[in-house]
């Protein structure tokens, strides 16, 4: 029995030893195949930020663009802006010294108001005559001793207007 129980002794070690071999060849392969898999993860990774940095470099560029396209237009319009700020200064100017004249010139020529009733009778007169221009309905109004504002008021012009007509009648 000392042979036979070698043998079973033997057949039982091989097999045992097959088992290990079969546990240890997995566990090995699984940490192959986890350095493999690490790896290719680690090259994805790798590709994708790589992609994203490309993105993130062809926005910012994009950004750029519109932000140059952006600030010439802002100095476009702040150039129009002082322009037209410039434009309006200018004209205010003219209209105060067109006002400061009309002022001047009411100061020198004070015109005397005439009655209402006189006012009442002249207004149908000049109505009444449609051949008459306004250039001389403003001068009748006015030889009829009618004031400026009320002239102006009857014949649809401005004050500046009927005074400027009025005074290049005298000259």
């Amino acid at each position: 029995m000392n042979v036979n129980t070698i043998i079973i002794s033997l057949i039982i070690c091989s097999v045992y030893s097959f088992i290990i071999y079969q546990v240890l060849s997995r566990r090995i392969n699984k940490k192959i195949d986890n350095k493999t898999f690490l790896n290719s993860v680690k090259e994805e990774i790798s590709s994708l930020i790589t992609q994203i940095n490309e993105t993130s470099d062809r926005n910012v560029l994009l950004l750029e663009n519109r932000l140059e396209k952006l600030n010439s237009l802002l100095s476009s319009a702040d150039s129009r802006i002082s322009k037209l700020k410039n434009v309006i200064d200018d004209s205010l100017k003219i209209k105060d010294e067109e006002i400061k004249s009309e002022k001047v010139y009411i100061a020198l020529e004070p015109e005397p108001e005439p009655e209402p009733e006189k006012i009442i009778e002249q207004k149908q007169i000049v109505e009444d005559d449609p051949s008459l221009s306004r250039r001389e309905r403003i001068l009748l109004l006015h030889k009829q001793g009618i004031s400026s504002t009320v002239i102006a008021n009857q014949t649809k012009a401005t004050i500046g207007e009927v005074e400027l007509i009025i005074s290049l009648s005298r000259s």
